[in-house]
């Protein structure tokens, strides 16, 4: 019995042992993940770049950047770095693969959603009387990049726009916003609308704008 006592603690420790070791050895690595914004989908074969603070440039009197590590995703979309060269990322972190817009981050984040870019084709129709010279200006906006600043611009110098269709860049997955400007030719905006046109891998159809 005694023998008995002793073998199960001694069982008993070594398992301890053996699971303080194993969560020690999870704790030295950082999953980096990249999903694919509206659809959850894993986006493998992403570049990652983890950056810190580089030497200090005469040239423009800053401190440069350097690339501590660089690697893909996998299947799954994750990349595994070491903790010890996660925490020294001053500079950030980014994930690029066309054509996702790059996802930016530091070391406090470790899930990024991208952004897919896609075409979208958008018929406008001129519903209202403009002075025979203007200069039409569109911008088109994604919800999830607005945070970025992000967006693109299409200028037009035509006189008259009515039925015109465009194909332009767009933000997959989500309502894109696309605004018109239409300015006279003294540059005074006579027109300003906003429209939203949602965006989808699944969507082919053509939109409509009234202006």
């Amino acid at each position: 019995m005694k023998n008995s006592g002793i073998k199960y603690l001694l069982s008993l420790l070594f398992f301890i042992l053996f699971s303080c070791q194993k969560t020690n050895m999870g704790s030295q690595t950082v999953t980096i993940h990249a999903s694919e914004y509206g659809t959850n989908r894993p986006v493998d074969d992403a570049m990652v770049t983890l950056n810190a603070e580089g030497e200090f440039d005469f040239n423009c009197f800053c401190t440069g950047q350097r690339v501590l590590l660089e690697g893909k995703t996998d299947y799954k979309g994750d990349f595994m770095v070491s903790r010890d060269i996660f925490n020294q990322v001053t500079r950030g972190i980014t994930i690029y693969k066309p054509p996702y817009v790059t996802g930016y981050g530091d070391n406090t984040k470790t899930q990024f959603s991208l952004t897919l870019l896609e075409l979208m084709k958008v018929r406008f129709i001129k519903a209202n009387p403009y002075p025979q010279e203007n200069l039409v200006v569109i911008r088109v906006h994604g919800v999830a990049v607005d945070a970025m600043g992000s967006g693109q611009d299409y200028i037009l110098l035509t006189p008259d726009m009515t039925d015109t269709t465009l194909t332009m860049g767009a933000y997959g997955e989500q309502m894109n916003t696309v605004n018109l400007l239409v300015n006279d030719s003294s540059g005074n905006t006579i027109s300003n609308q906003s429209f939203q046109v949602p965006v989808s891998k699944t969507d082919s159809s053509v939109h409509e704008i009234k202006y």
